[in-house]
């Protein structure tokens, strides 16, 4: 069976996804290293008995979907446990920001120290849900969802059609 409408329509939902995600990470200021704007892809397969969109992206994506808990404060509606982020990751975050460190007792933190304090800060302090994963499909699907249903239609007739030439 061939589904080529419903392809069609799925590559540019994939499109326009990727397009919403990456307007949704500028407009939330959560795209300082461009890794996770970067990571951003996605694939159509098409199964004897399935149809998959995969998005594809870097896997912290869902700490900044989700959010985390904190030990001493919390959001509302984070998700993750609180836990210390990667030092190294905050390292390279700290490099692309740039973060100005404070002086403490006259000196300032070394780029390793500032980037402990920053994760135990998060693990402290938690970090925010951004839902920009959701924001961005709820977006494209209001635009795509009729069209979607009538390559699924279309595709449908064209396979029972063939179905039918085979078998009479």
């Amino acid at each position: 069976m061939e589904w080529k409408n419903t392809k069609l329509i799925l590559d540019e939902f994939g499109k326009q996804f990727i397009d919403a995600y990456r307007a949704g990470l500028d407009k939330k200021n959560a795209n300082a290293s461009k890794g996770l704007y970067n990571s951003l892809n996605f694939e159509v397969k098409i199964g004897k008995q399935s149809i998959n969109l995969d998005i594809l992206l870097n896997d912290y994506w869902k700490y900044l979907e989700y959010g985390c808990k904190g030990t001493e404060t919390s959001y509302p509606d984070a998700y993750y446990p609180a836990h210390f982020p990667p030092t190294k990751a905050i390292e390279e975050w700290i490099k692309i920001k740039p973060v100005i460190p404070e002086q403490r007792n006259g000196k300032l933190p070394t780029q390793k120290q500032l980037a402990y304090l920053i994760s135990r800060s998060i693990y402290r302090k938690g970090i925010e849900p951004r839902f920009i994963f959701r924001d961005s499909v709820d977006d494209v699907w209001e635009q795509l969802k009729d069209a979607l249903n009538e390559a699924i239609e279309k595709d449908v007739e064209n396979n029972i059609k063939e179905i039918n030439y085979l078998i009479f």
